[in-house]
């Protein structure tokens, strides 16, 4: 009788500290953590329906995990460097562990992680949100009062085709940013949060990253490897079309802002038609300012019938 009850307390003992965890969780989304000279960049995220990821990157090699530990399913112990739960990728610099599990996993154990150059590193046990996409959250799409849902008749946040588009996560700390931007990113291309850059000036910015290393970007933004912070300061229209130069392709995303200067999306020329000048022709931008209709090109202004202002 005694061994029940001590079997009982030690449950009820897990089930309130992972209470505990779950009630002080963070966002984690390309968190910088740094101990003893390393640093990590840390992504916790709710992929689908009981389906859930941790993201390591970092900026030398790695080698795998130290003996690290979440629960899963509520109160089951999950070890995350066991063989087949984790994946390191090609070039050393990104670990992935997909993770099952009914209800949000909880780290109960510090975070170990093995460098190519240095060894095993305690990063310490992470209070990270796995109730998160770390692309703004939105574990119930298709509920009809959802804001994000198209059917819903008081959706007026959402820019017109972009409902499926969620609002980037806010980390900046600055709640002026919230559900402001959307991205729509190329193939291949991920997308963390709005967040603070230490590495880039602490710049504020939108972080994404592609498949190779960056090479240039067509708006501001810092690069580092294959990430880049797009500088929110950057963004002045309604809709900004971004090119990422990397090593292997060329990624175009649009970055929508609400609070943009109105102007039609940019939409991709139709390959099949007629090529009737080869020169330079740049899109003219339809905008609104001081509430009247004006067109901009090749950084002129028109009146909506052509006169120049």
């Amino acid at each position: 009788m005694k061994n029940i009850i001590s079997l009982r307390m030690r449950m009820l003992c897990v089930a309130g500290l992972v209470m505990t965890w779950a009630h002080g969780a963070q966002m984690y989304c390309h968190k910088a953590l740094t101990q003893g000279g390393k640093t990590i960049y840390m992504t916790a995220k709710h992929m689908q329906e009981n389906n859930y990821q941790l993201l390591i990157e970092a900026d030398e090699n790695l080698t795998g995990l130290g003996g690290s530990f979440v629960f899963v399913n509520g109160n089951e112990p999950y070890q995350l460097n066991a063989n087949g739960n984790f994946v390191l990728a090609d070039d050393k610099r990104t670990i992935t562990c997909n993770i099952t599990s009914s209800a949000a996993p909880v780290h109960y154990t510090p975070l170990y992680v093995l460098f190519e150059n240095g060894g095993e590193t305690n990063f310490g046990q992470p209070d990270a949100d796995y109730t998160q996409t770390c692309e703004g959250g939105d574990d119930n799409p298709n509920d009809p009062n959802d804001p994000d849902n198209p059917d819903n008749p008081d959706n007026t946040d959402n820019p017109t085709g972009w409902n499926d588009i969620e609002w980037l996560g806010n980390g900046s700390g600055n709640e002026a940013y919230t559900q402001m931007y959307k991205i729509r990113p190329d193939q291949g291309q991920q997308v963390a949060n709005i967040q603070v850059a230490p590495w880039d000036n602490n710049n504020v910015g939108i972080y994404t990253w592609v498949e190779s290393g960056v090479q240039s970007v067509s708006v501001a933004a810092g690069i580092q490897g294959a990430g880049v912070l797009l500088h929110l300061d950057a963004f002045t229209m309604e809709y900004t079309e971004v090119n990422i130069v990397a090593a292997t392709k060329t990624y175009k995303c649009t970055v929508y802002y609400k609070n943009g200067i109105v102007s039609q999306e940019p939409v991709e020329p139709d390959p099949g038609a007629a090529v009737e000048n080869t020169g330079v022709v740049r899109t003219p931008t339809k905008a609104v300012i001081d509430g009247q209709l004006v067109i901009i090109r090749d950084g002129h202004t028109y009146t909506a019938i052509g006169a120049a202002l």
